[in-house]
């Protein structure tokens, strides 16, 4: 299994969860305050979802975050937001020099 990969599995299972949208993008020269490149996922969540499951949620993306971080990936801690009326788990991860589409190892 590749980064890559394991990054899409966590955005299934949100989805199965009720998340309505899970999209990755890469930023490949960063940006200002962080510029080495990176992989943002934005989850949205519908406006109308009970806390105890936007809880459950955020905790998969955190358990998701330690499992990357045992790979030798240095994530952001997840953030839940809302936006546009919408609540939003953002989490980003940098690779350093570890490929994103390479087989992991530990």
């Amino acid at each position: 299994m590749t980064a890559f990969e394991l990054n899409e599995d966590l955005k299934e299972r949100c989805i199965l969860l009720g998340a309505t949208k899970a999209v990755t993008t890469h930023f490949k020269n960063g940006f200002p305050l962080l510029p080495e490149p990176f992989w943002e996922t934005v989850i949205v969540l519908p406006y109308n979802m009970h806390k105890k499951y936007l809880r459950v949620v955020f905790s998969l993306v955190k358990e998701y975050m330690e499992e990357f971080e045992e790979y030798g990936y240095n994530c952001a801690d997840p953030v839940l937001e809302f936006s546009y009326g919408e609540p939003r788990i953002v989490y980003a991860i940098f690779p350093g020099q570890k490929s994103f589409t390479k087989k992991l190892k530990k």
